[in-house]
């Protein structure tokens, strides 16, 4: 189940006369649930970035959620052609989309 009150992002649009406030949900690995497919957007600014990167998270990539730890760090993700155990911290600097 994804939480929207840790994903929301405010955007404020101003006008000569009045303002629209616009919520835009971004969704992160670290929302998925075992069996959940993503497609990779984008890797926010970390330490590990680079080396996340160079591992094949790259923007585009399908990456499934496989299974938590019992209290929720590490998840497992299978990238590409192997399986990577991502804390929960790293993977809430990549957002995605799912696609299933």
């Amino acid at each position: 189940m994804v939480r929207y009150d840790n994903l929301r992002k405010d955007i404020v649009l101003i006008c000569s006369s009045f303002s629209i406030r616009v919520e835009v949900f971004v969704l992160t690995l670290k929302d998925g649930a075992p069996g959940d497919t993503f497609r990779i957007q984008a890797v926010g600014d970390s330490d590990l970035k680079q080396r996340l990167m160079t591992m094949g998270l790259l923007p585009g990539t399908k990456v499934a959620v496989l299974r938590s730890a019992p209290f929720g760090d590490p998840m497992a993700i299978r990238v590409r052609s192997y399986n990577l155990a991502l804390r929960r911290e790293d993977a809430a600097k990549i957002e995605v989309q799912k696609i299933s």
